[in-house]
């Protein structure tokens, strides 16, 4: 059975942090042999202002995650 994986996480103030760690994560599980979803990642900047009481608001940014989410299913199905 393949593993199947989807990195993600979110900024509080503009820093590469975690971009950072994300790929440093995405290379530790290629070592692995884990399937990382291969499509660009979604980096959300100012995360806290964009989450009222723990729900994302800015559409703009519903909208891209919305159809990162989309091609995520669609790679899970075509790898399964």
């Amino acid at each position: 059975m393949t593993n199947l994986i989807g990195i993600s996480g979110s900024l509080r103030q503009a820093s590469l942090n975690t971009t950072l760690l994300e790929a440093d994560l995405r290379n530790v599980l290629f070592g692995t042999l884990a399937e990382v979803f291969p499509y660009p990642e979604v980096l959300v900047g100012q995360a806290r202002q964009r989450l009222v009481d723990g729900q994302l608001t800015d559409e703009g940014t519903r909208k891209i995650i919305g159809e990162m989410l989309e091609r995520y299913v669609a790679w899970i199905k075509r790898s399964a």
